[in-house]
């Protein structure tokens, strides 16, 4: 799916994900940030919650999509709350593109992904 203009989104027939947008981006910034972070415990998404306390890391990204103009846009709101009181400890909004990126399914793909990388470091320097 691509972004055409301010509202309308163009589907491509021929093209499809290994799987669902939402789980693979879960498990892709867990892992950038267990990159980021060596020195602590990240989970990774379906791990059973530790006992005692933890940091946790809610993510509502409001836009993440490539346009036909050669630009990639990630847009979320993030939360660390500590556990397992709920105290909210920071949060955030960020704003990620990445421009001139070729119109192929491989390139957009690449560039989503260093969009997440970006938005991991963001919250492994709060966590760190």
């Amino acid at each position: 799916t691509t972004l055409q203009g301010k509202h309308r989104l163009d589907v491509a027939g021929h093209v499809r994900w290994a799987a669902p947008l939402g789980g693979m981006a879960q498990k892709v910034l867990a892992q950038d940030l267990a990159s980021a972070l060596p020195d602590k415990t990240v989970l990774m998404p379906g791990d059973p919650i530790p006992n005692g306390p933890y940091l946790l890391v809610k993510i509502n990204v409001q836009s993440f999509i490539p346009s036909d103009d050669g630009k990639v846009f990630l847009q979320a709101d993030w939360f660390i709350s500590r556990m397992p009181d709920g105290h909210l400890q920071t949060q955030g909004r960020s704003h990620f593109y990445r421009g001139n990126i070729p119109s192929s399914p491989t390139a957009q793909a690449a560039a989503m992904s260093q969009l997440l990388e970006r938005l991991s470091g963001e919250l492994a320097h709060h966590l760190g």
